[in-house]
C-alpha cells in the first residue's frame, strides 16, 4: 500500500472513521476508497484536500505525517496530534492538564 493511502487509513482510524463514512463525508463513492485501499489507485490533490478538511488538518500536516518524525521538536509532534484528536479527546487532555497544573501551583506554595 502507498504512503499517502496508509496515511489516510491512520487518520481515519484516529477518528474512528469507517471508509464508507470517509467517502460519504469527502463526496465520493465508497468504491473510490477501495480501489485507494485493494487496487493501488491514488486519490486526487482535490480529495486529498477534503480529506484534510474532514480530518481537521492542513496538507502540510498530512505530508508530515508520511515523513520521519525524529528530526521535529517534542513541541511539534504534541501540536501534530493535537490536530487529529476529537473534540471530546482534547476536552479530557485539557482537564488533565488543570488538575496538574492545580497540583503543581498547590505543592509549589507549600
Amino acid at each position: 500500500m502507498n504512503p499517502i493511502v496508509q496515511r489516510i487509513n491512520e487518520l481515519r482510524a484516529k477518528k474512528g472513521m469507517s471508509q464508507n463514512e470517509l467517502a460519504n463525508l469527502i463526496g465520493v463513492s465508497a468504491n473510490a476508497v477501495y480501489h485507494w485501499n485493494k487496487r493501488g489507485a491514488m486519490p486526487s490533490l482535490s480529495n486529498i484536500e477534503k480529506i484534510c478538511e474532514v480530518m481537521g488538518i492542513t496538507i502540510e500536516q498530512f505530508f508530515y505525517g508520511i515523513d520521519d518524525r525524529d528530526e521535529v521538536s517534542d513541541d511539534k509532534k504534541f501540536l501534530y496530534e493535537w490536530q487529529s484528536l476529537s473534540s471530546e479527546e482534547k476536552a479530557a487532555i485539557i482537564k488533565v492538564m488543570e488538575a496538574f497544573c492545580a497540583i503543581s501551583k498547590e505543592s509549589k506554595a507549600e
